[in-house]
């Protein structure tokens, strides 16, 4: 079985004093760091990494999906939060016998 990493983006942006401080600047530069750190813990733990960001008060926002260095971002869907993705994602890889 695999074992899979997955972060809710915003909350960790937010929790890490670094990523937050960029954030200020711009959120696009802070996701692009987190989304890099999540690259290297990959590389060097061959853990599957998943970070969702949510699009919840985005409107006409659509789940979007990119795999960047082996690592998946997930945007998800108007009124959809990260949290609500996660819980749905982690009983998908369950019934599939994935984890």
């Amino acid at each position: 079985m695999k074992e899979f990493l997955i972060i809710d983006g915003y909350n960790i942006i937010n929790a890490w004093p670094d990523l937050k401080e960029i954030s200020e600047r711009s959120l696009e530069e802070a996701r692009d760091v987190l989304v890099d750190k999540m690259v290297e813990y990959r590389f060097y733990t061959n853990i599957e990494v998943i970070v969702v960001f949510d699009a919840y008060r985005v409107d006409g926002a659509k789940v979007k999906r990119d795999r960047i260095k082996g690592v998946d971002v997930i945007f998800t869907k108007k009124n959809q939060t990260a949290d609500s993705y996660i819980e749905k994602k982690v009983e998908q890889l369950a019934k599939d016998k994935k984890i």
